[in-house]
């Protein structure tokens, strides 16, 4: 199918990074006629439609979920760290503030090390378990079965090559 030498002053964006898309292409080149080259079109634009609006949802909720579960590894030391800071402060027997530090969640302690011990680790246990929400898994599910019959045409393994989809 013969190329036109004409310059597109807008941005554009490529397909053929996926398998499908490539596949498509071929077939539009052995057909070789205009209305192929249109379905193909046609097709492209429906797409990058889906595309547009699926995979880039898909990526934000896959990092959120990775983003729960790095805070809950985060949290976990840190409650360790506060809860060593306060035994140290009650045994050197410097908890003689005559105060109890609490936080409204998480209860009384001696030590203000003590009540922000304990909200780390109520902060660590809330996101392991929303690390793997059933609702943010069934959203990301649900967008890939929009996604996928645009992109599966030679088996999954197969699409999941392409290099711009990171959700891959």
């Amino acid at each position: 199918m013969p190329l036109r030498d004409v310059a597109i002053p807008t941005p554009q964006v490529c397909c053929l990074c996926s398998p499908r898309m490539r596949g498509l292409w071929s077939e539009t080149c052995a057909r070789g006629t205009n209305a192929a080259l249109v379905d193909l079109l046609a097709f492209a634009r429906a797409r990058l439609d889906i595309y547009a609006n699926t995979v880039s949802q898909i990526n934000y909720l896959s990092h959120s979920l990775t983003l729960r579960g790095t805070w809950s590894r985060h949290a976990d030391p840190m409650s360790s760290m506060y809860r060593g800071m306060e035994a140290n402060r009650l045994l050197m027997g410097l908890d003689n503030d005559g105060y109890l530090h609490e936080n409204n969640q998480v209860g009384w302690f001696k030590t203000d090390y003590g009540a922000t011990s304990a909200q780390f680790a109520a902060e660590a246990r809330a996101a392991r378990a929303n690390g793997h929400d059933p609702a943010t898994l069934a959203q990301i599910a649900s967008l890939k079965a929009w996604w996928w019959p645009f992109e599966e045409k030679y088996g999954r393994n197969n699409a999941r090559n392409c290099q711009c989809l990171t959700f891959l």
